[in-house]
């Protein structure tokens, strides 16, 4: 496969703000920045870019010095930027002559390779940062250097201790366990090469971030009284890091960085670099290949399309690890995680983990998806019967989530009616019981509450986790996640205790009786208090239903349509309050603020409005679910995904999607997890197949927006491949389903869109080129004036559907003529 057509080229006028983050597939990545400063101390705009490895940070990044002209590669003479799916180029021009930074990151190497080519002698400054990424607080005054063949070696002893999750910074405590030692090896090699050690008293140099000097002042001066519920890891600016060595090659060469837990393992990984490179990049070409062949999707619209296979390249790449070496955690062994993000979520964060890791089962990457619910089914808590809230450096493990075991419990089924394997339920079926009995003990109405679980103050235990957003009393996407739960699971638990799917049965029928105390402006409020009165607030909350399967009817989900529309759509994101509340919630003071907010949009003000207004980007699949399960392809493309393709391309991370969008633009880590796997599912319900391999049953109801031109996706069926094209000229709609290999014992059940003015002409069906005449029937879509022609045929190796629409009325002057 040419990867090439992927590649996302960048000139000049495009590169402010912009950042690509590479990775080896095993919790090491490198992030930095489109284009680099002019000076060496502000090279970064924040404080956040390098190369990390679960928590660690080892570099700040390297500055790059043309010997002969005097003068650093920088973004005054970048001309642009490449970023392929297996590396990434930043292209510079001075004086007439070209200079080329090439960025490497080897699959299962921590480390990476710079390779560099220009005229005359080229000079690399590598700046050392080896710290928990987390404790920018910590001291490098301790800093050892060893010379090694063509480079130098350096190490790092970091002081035992936890990290604080009140005050967002890490404590050292010599009685928390042993000390920890950080290692980085850095060598360069070339036709032409030198190596000159800097002076001991000239290695420290500060680092001034220019973003969050920004970021500092506006909290602090934005009239908030609690402005300072803002750690010291976000006030920092300021930093210093080591540099140690001055490397310079002639004309070409490169060089080459390895990091470790000990001196032998960061020799390693510059050996094994320097000895593979060329092997390596053929590894990685070959990997990148072939996820984009299992996952192919494809709609003829070349930003969609570029979007797509960059978001799933980079999560494969970065944040998705296989046998991660979780060191200074609970984990006793390597494991299979989604880290939530980069900058300061480069950790498992198991809430967002069980969210983002839906991608991995809609795209049929499910020994991925075992290992990864495997191993989040650990740890249990036996008081609650809840999982670990995050698996961080320095931490003890935390229970106070009320939504994270519900999601796990959803994908651990899910993980079943995709896969068709079922020894994964049985294993981890014990720890779903005690779960349930633990939680069954604390419903009121059926409902389960949020708040006052791990501590009687702390009251913020789901997603929206900041004393700004109490979640206590009943959140009502804790109650959709647990109907969903009790509904899937209810038969499972019949055949292992009937007694414990009884209980289950009952707290389902009185859940969904009490959901009825929610509905205060014809949708679902955001949760009930204590006293099970509804907090009249519309949040994106109710809108997981449309995630879950869940049923609220059609008059009930049309008004969530039209509030999520008018209230909740971003420029990017969802607003996570609609607009139509702020004045609840904030004061006349804070609302009239122009630096705040503007009309309907609002700037991030630290954790005082980050889940009060602010555009989240994971929300948006939920929303076009809804549009789609009422057959309106078009509102769920312009409205809630248009955006988040356009950032992918055009700001903040290349093929990333942000944590946040507000009235300053990308906000938070520029690649999250659940962003981005929440886009990359979200583009796969325009597919709209369901897989139910225990069942024998998949569904096909695809819908087309007018700015595709087609939609062509590859799906499994457990682990059987199948293809889907859907394509539509004038008004005709033409499917095709193609299984390439085995045919699996299953029906398919189709459904395709007939639009609003339509009625059915023609169906023609053909199985393996034959004609058929089966069966087919007109759906009406409730509370619409949309149908769907549905038909069911046997799976084969060839099954084209072709449904020819004619207009039900026609104009009295094209009758007369």
């Amino acid at each position: 496969m040419d990867l090439s057509r992927w590649d996302v080229c960048l000139p000049k006028h495009a590169l402010a703000g912009r950042s690509f983050l590479l990775g080896n597939r095993r919790a090491f990545s490198l992030a930095l920045p489109a284009a680099a400063g002019a000076s060496p101390s502000g090279r970064h705009a924040h404080k956040w870019f390098g190369a990390c490895l679960y928590g660690r940070k080892f570099l700040e990044g390297q500055v790059v010095r043309l010997l002969e002209r005097g003068c650093l590669l920088h973004a005054g003479n970048q001309i642009g930027l490449t970023v392929s799916l297996t590396d990434a180029v930043r292209e510079h021009e001075i004086a007439g002559c070209a200079y080329t930074e090439r960025y490497f990151v080897a699959d299962g190497i921590q480390g990476f390779v710079s390779e560099l080519e220009g005229e005359g002698w080229i000079e690399v400054e590598p700046e050392f940062d080896l710290r928990f990424a987390l404790a920018l607080n910590q001291s490098l005054e301790a800093c050892e250097v060893e010379t090694i063949d063509g480079g130098v070696l350096v190490s790092n002893v970091l002081p035992a201790g936890q990290y604080d999750d009140a005050s967002e910074s890490y404590l050292p405590d010599q009685c928390c366990g042993a000390p920890i030692s950080l290692y980085a090896a850095v060598r360069v090699i070339g036709e032409e090469t030198e190596v000159g050690l800097v002076p001991a008293r000239a290695r420290a140099r500060q680092k001034v971030y220019r973003k969050d000097a920004q970021r500092h002042r506006f909290v602090s001066h934005a009239g908030r009284e609690d402005a300072g519920d803002h750690a010291p890891l976000w006030k920092q600016s300021r930093s210093r890091v080591f540099v140690p060595v001055r490397l310079r090659l002639y004309g070409r060469g490169a060089v080459i960085y390895g990091f470790g837990a000990s001196r032998e393992e960061a020799l390693a990984q510059v050996d094994t670099l320097a000895a593979n490179l060329g092997d390596l990049r053929r590894q990685k070409a070959e990997a990148a290949a072939s996820i984009v062949a299992h996952a192919r999707f494809e709609t003829g619209s070349r930003d969609v399309d570029l979007a797509y296979t960059h978001v799933l390249g980079r999560l494969m790449d970065a944040l998705v690890v296989r046998g991660a070496v979780a060191t200074d955690t609970a984990l006793s062994r390597p494991a299979t995680m989604i880290l939530a993000g980069n900058q300061y979520f480069h950790d498992s964060w198991k809430r967002d983990e069980n969210i983002a890791l839906g991608f991995l089962l809609t795209l049929g990457l499910h020994d991925i998806a075992r290992e990864l619910i495997g191993d989040t089914w650990q740890l249990q808590d036996p008081v609650t019967g809840r999982l670990p809230q995050r698996i961080r450096a320095g931490e003890a493990p935390a229970y106070h989530s009320s939504d994270g075991t519900l999601w796990a419990l959803w994908r651990l089924h899910e993980y079943w009616r995709c896969s068709g394997d079922r020894s994964l339920l049985d294993e981890k079926l014990p720890m779903v019981e005690h779960f349930f009995r633990r939680s069954l003990a604390r419903t009121i109405s059926g409902l389960l509450p949020s708040g006052r679980t791990a501590h009687p103050d702390y009251l913020w235990e789901t997603w929206m986790d900041t004393p700004h957003t109490p979640r206590d009393g009943f959140p009502v996407e804790i109650q959709l996640l647990w109907l969903a739960c009790l509904r899937v699971f209810r038969p499972v638990m019949a055949h292992h205790d009937a007694v414990l799917a009884e209980e289950m049965e009952s707290a389902e029928a009185s859940a969904w009786a009490a959901l009825e105390r929610y509905n205060v402006r014809g949708m679902p409020a955001d949760s009930l208090d204590a006293d099970l009165q509804a907090r009249d607030l519309v949040t994106p909350n109710p809108f997981f239903a449309f995630g879950l399967g869940l049923h609220l009817g059609p008059e009930m989900e049309r008004q969530m349509q039209r509030i999520g529309r008018r209230e909740l759509a971003g420029f990017q994101g969802i607003r996570t309050l609609a607009p139509v509340d702020w004045g609840r919630v904030f004061s006349a003071e804070f609302l009239a603020d122009r630096r705040a907010v503007r009309g309907r949009r609002m700037r991030s003000v630290g954790k005082y409005n980050y889940h009060r207004g602010i555009e989240w980007n994971w929300l948006a699949q939920f929303f076009v679910r809804a549009e789609l399960k009422y057959g309106e392809p078009d509102a769920a493309w312009r409205r809630y995904l248009r955006g988040q393709v356009r950032a992918a391309l055009e700001r903040g991370g290349i093929g990333g999607i942000s944590e946040l969008h507000d009235l300053s633009g990308t906000r938070g880590p520029e690649f999250q997890a659940w962003s981005m796997a929440g886009m990359l599912d979200a583009l796969h319900a325009f597919a709209g197949v369901e897989i139910d391999v225990p069942e024998g049953k998949i569904v096909v109801e695809p819908q087309l927006p007018s700015a595709w031109p087609s939609l062509s996706v590859r799906r499994w069926f457990g682990a059987t491949p199948f293809d889907l094209h859907l394509s539509r000229e004038g008004e005709r709609t033409s499917l095709q389903i193609t299984f390439p290999g085995e045919i699996p014992d299953a029906r398919v059940e189709i459904g395709l869109l007939v639009p609003p003015g339509f009625a059915v002409d023609d169906v023609d069906v053909r199985l393996d080129g034959i004609p058929l005449v089966p069966a087919w029937g007109c759906e009406p879509i409730p509370a619409t004036d949309r149908a769907r022609m549905r038909v069911t045929l046997s799976a084969a190796a060839h099954i084209d559907v072709s449904l020819g629409l004619r207009a039900r009325w026609v104009r009295r002057k094209a009758a007369s003529a």
